[in-house]
């Protein structure tokens, strides 16, 4: 929100936040948080989250060429996924994701989360701006409270001790930037963000 570009704060972003991520367990092997400050063309296949791969954003503005004649950088079915067939991978107790996209180009990740009743997701904080849409159930968190139906966004920096469910909830979320996690002990146990979800749901079932 507030952007000079106009392409979102996911384009926007000059850097992403350099927090090592100290993640293990079901986030697997420790990753790095890395910048990301340049518009990125990838072709997003399984197993392949390659950041080194870009162009230059202003190129086909200087040299425009007639619609239609560049193609497609992506096949139809990298673009389009049809959410019904990805399974629900288990994140702990009562809690489930499905991942729609990891975006290497940005460092943004969309993600349907669904909780069940009476659960309650772990203190945390945006390194990043996110927003999120209920598509069943009922949130309850610092923010107030959004129920099916509700759009909501997410500033960067903010902090979330508890965020309750207190009936099955389903949800898309999406996040352009990493997000932190805290440990018992209110510090930083681990980050999550788009290379750690990709890693995740890549993993042989």
């Amino acid at each position: 929100m507030g952007t000079k570009s106009g392409l979102g704060p996911e384009c926007a972003s000059e850097e992403r936040a350099k927090t090592p991520s100290l993640l293990g367990g079901p986030f697997g092997s420790p990753v790095t948080v890395s910048t990301v400050n340049r518009v990125r063309w990838v072709e997003e296949r399984p197993g392949d989250f390659d950041r080194s791969r870009t162009c230059t954003p202003g190129r086909r503005a200087e040299n425009p060429e007639p619609l239609g004649a560049e193609p497609m950088p992506f096949r139809p079915d990298e673009l389009i996924v049809n959410v019904e067939e990805l399974a629900w991978l288990t994140m702990g107790d009562g809690a489930w994701a499905k991942l729609l996209r990891a975006c290497p180009e940005t460092g943004a990740w969309t993600v349907m989360f669904k909780q069940a009743a009476g659960t309650v997701a772990p203190p945390h904080k945006h390194l990043g701006p996110a927003d999120f849409y209920v598509l069943k159930g009922r949130i309850e968190y610092r923010g107030g409270v959004a129920k099916a139906g509700y759009f909501a966004r997410e500033p960067m920096g903010a902090e979330h001790l508890e965020t309750a469910f207190p009936e099955e909830t389903v949800y898309l979320f999406t996040s352009y930037g990493p997000l932190a996690m805290y440990g018992p002990d209110g510090k930083i146990a681990g980050v999550t963000d788009a290379e750690v979800w990709h890693r995740m749901f890549s993993k042989p079932k």
